[in-house]
């Protein structure tokens, strides 16, 4: 889980999804989810990426580093300014402010 501001990744850590237990880059392990900020996995690869932006006006670059992070699957969870940013289509499937489009 990559977040391109630290207050939604403290937000995610203070309160995580229940079943997923999130950890920060020094305590993560194989039983929990990484869950950090963009600035701090720069240049570091995943399989599966969950990137958050809910700014309404992400980062090109931040976008950029956090989305090529991605081996095989991307997650992306924002408002649709986000799908827009990122060239999704509508229809795609995307899920954007918690309702799946198309």
């Amino acid at each position: 889980m990559l977040t391109t501001r630290s207050e939604i990744r403290d937000q995610l850590l203070k309160e995580p999804p229940e079943g997923f237990p999130f950890a920060r880059w020094e305590e993560r392990s194989e039983d929990n989810v990484l869950c950090e900020t963009v600035q701090r996995t720069k240049g570091l690869e995943r399989t599966a990426i969950v990137l958050v932006d809910l700014s309404g006006s992400p980062d090109p670059v931040l976008l950029y580093v956090g989305c090529s992070r991605a081996v095989s699957s991307l997650c992306l969870v924002g408002p649709q300014s986000l799908a827009h940013s990122t060239g999704v289509r509508a229809g795609s499937g995307a899920v954007f402010a918690g309702k799946r489009r198309g």
